[in-house]
């Protein structure tokens, strides 16, 4: 695989069975009323049309941490210092940045992806940032 195609792999998060699933659980299919959505390898879809909020999508960073794993949007990485950062996408500048533990409203550029380590994500795990 070249490395644009693993640019946009994804993972989502099932808010009904509470439960992550890696992109080789799903495929998205285009909906045009609702644009991409996640489908089972059947082409069935994950969510209805009454409620796609029940899947959320969680996009590769196209960025590894130390040990080689890749890094999605929603996901809680730990630097060197054993400070905890939420990977989120920020709208506004069309890129990823960081949200510290101790300081939740000041967005971090992203710098030195591949010195930290994932530790859990804020849908499931012990970590967790409250959003205030």
């Amino acid at each position: 695989m070249s490395k644009m195609e693993n640019r946009f792999d994804f993972k989502a998060w099932d808010s009904v069975n509470k439960k992550m699933l890696s992109s080789g659980e799903f495929t998205l299919k285009g909906i045009e009323e609702l644009g991409w959505l996640p489908c089972d390898n059947e082409g069935q879809l994950l969510v209805t049309r009454k409620d796609p909020s029940t899947i959320v999508l969680l996009q590769y960073t196209g960025r590894t941490d130390r040990i080689g794993q890749k890094i999605f949007e929603g996901q809680l990485i730990k630097n060197n210092y054993g400070e905890i950062f939420e990977v989120l996408y920020e709208i506004e500048t069309a890129s990823f940045k960081l949200r510290s533990e101790d300081n939740p409203k000041v967005l971090l550029p992203w710098e030195a992806g591949n010195k930290m380590v994932i530790v859990g994500n804020i849908y499931e795990g012990e970590y967790f940032l409250e959003e205030n």
